[in-house]
């Protein structure tokens, strides 16, 4: 399960998948910022977020025509490969990611979850009548290997409440031959749903985040590199080349923009350096060397 969009490098080919998989809208989920002005015209926090939330748009954009292309045989071939790198995985290190993972979904503030659930699961329950396109969900052990991997059932009985909306996304099998699916809504819906998932990700504490990111390729790296390689083999078969190509430019850019705000954020908390005769804030500069010579036109150095 896919809880924020930073997830990047070796984290992606799983958290792709599992869209497919699971479509809990990950690609949709499913995170630049770059300037050489004067420090007057440094973008506020307010303004990097809109940047993350245009490059989430971007991802959801470039991924509509590849979730719109995947037919159930293709779906079954990714899910066989998922389960097999869970199974695989090193126990210890995907029940740490589990857990880490509920622990960061549960310090989010239980309205904000609970919201995006049924935001999320009510965008994908479309009437018949507006069932175009479905994306086809196999069978699959990777939502129990994960469900079982968790150390802690309290915490685990208290997510599954809170994303329980999520259902009401996934239409149950009718048949052998059809199976279950979910219905995949307009592309307009798509970059909403991503936008409001940045939203839920920026109100999660950020070091737990971080720490989610870094133990979930922890535990990716003890799948072992022939499964990995096989699961990232079934992803050039999804949509065209072209596509996947915007799909994979459009992550990096999310990417690249998660990290900008984090940096940002950091250093909006650094404290003042003060010095004999003066004070120093590299929160309002960025360390830029244009802000740098203002401040050493003074006389002051800062070291």
């Amino acid at each position: 399960m896919r809880l924020f969009p930073h997830l990047q490098s070796s984290v992606q080919p799983v958290s792709a998948t599992a869209v497919q998989q699971h479509a809990l809208a990950a690609a949709c989920s499913l995170l630049v910022f770059t300037t050489a002005a004067p420090a007057s015209a440094v973008p506020s926090l307010a303004q990097l977020h809109e940047s993350v939330e245009f490059a989430a748009m971007k991802v959801a954009q470039s991924a509509d025509p590849v979730l719109r292309s995947i037919h159930r045989s293709q779906a079954e071939s990714v899910s066989v490969k998922i389960d097999r790198s869970l199974l695989k995985a090193n126990p210890d290190e995907l029940q740490r990611t589990v857990d880490l993972g509920l622990e960061t979904l549960l310090a989010l503030p239980e309205g904000r979850v609970k919201e995006a659930a049924e935001s999320l699961g009510a965008t994908f329950d479309l009437p018949p009548d507006q069932c175009s396109d479905r994306l086809p969900l196999p069978r699959s052990m990777a939502l129990v290997r994960l469900r079982d991997a968790a150390s802690d059932p309290a915490k685990l009985a208290v997510a599954q409440k809170a994303l329980k909306p999520l259902a009401r996304a996934i239409r149950p099998e009718v048949s052998a031959d059809e199976g279950a699916y979910i219905c995949l809504p307009p592309r307009a819906a798509l970059e909403r749903l991503a936008v409001e998932q940045i939203d839920l990700a920026s109100a999660a504490d950020l070091s737990k985040r971080q720490a989610l990111e870094a133990q979930a390729r922890a535990a990716l790296r003890t799948v072992p590199p022939q499964d990995a390689v096989a699961l990232l083999a079934e992803q050039t078969k999804l949509g065209e080349l072209p596509q996947r190509q915007r799909f994979k430019a459009a992550c990096a850019k999310l990417d690249a923009a998660g990290q900008a705000e984090a940096r940002r954020a950091k250093e909006a908390a650094t404290p003042l350096k003060c010095y004999t005769m003066s004070c120093y804030d590299y929160a309002e500069d960025g360390n830029r060397p244009d802000a740098f010579r203002a401040f050493a036109g003074y006389g002051f150095a800062p070291f």
